[in-house]
């Protein structure tokens, strides 16, 4: 790209949420206000030569993923409470599931996809309700930390 062409950057409007939940008869789907998470680390190992009086060679290690944390406005639906309910011990093979988050906008063309993710073998690890006060005048908010083996952009 040159230095005389404009790339406008994507304002983000909201976030589209899909796992396959156990026991659902479809995902469970949601708009939720923010997504924080998405990102993964490569860890290094340092491997000294002999006779260098330089730093080590850096070699790639094992890869992290950081945790995936969704928050959304509490509606009437419960999905996301009951896949978090669903992790017991012994059965945590079972709660593991894949999901899909979509980065949306609308424009002149309508509605469109920016940007996606997929995350393989999720599994949510903390719940957070909404702080109760009517005196805070704020949206209530649910909060969902979700840790996850691989990621990849779409």
């Amino acid at each position: 790209m040159s230095l005389a062409q404009r790339v406008d950057a994507v304002a983000t409007v909201w976030f589209e949420v899909s796992f396959d939940v156990p026991g659902a008869a479809d995902p469970a789907w949601a708009v939720v206000r923010s997504v924080s998470g998405l990102g993964m680390t490569v860890g290094t190992t340092p491997l000294w030569e002999g006779g260098q009086w330089f730093g080590p060679h850096m070699l790639p290690g094992p890869i992290t993923m950081t945790k995936l944390v969704l928050q959304g406005v509490v509606v009437e639906k419960t999905l996301f409470f009951d896949w978090f309910d669903k992790v017991k011990p012994g059965r945590v093979a079972e709660a593991r599931v894949d999901g899909r988050i979509l980065l949306r906008q609308s424009g002149p063309g309508g509605m469109t996809t920016v940007a996606s993710w997929y995350v393989t073998g999720a599994l949510p690890v903390t719940y957070t309700a909404p702080s109760l006060d009517p005196h805070q005048g704020v949206i209530a908010l649910e909060k969902l930390e979700i840790v996850y083996e691989s990621l990849e952009r779409v």
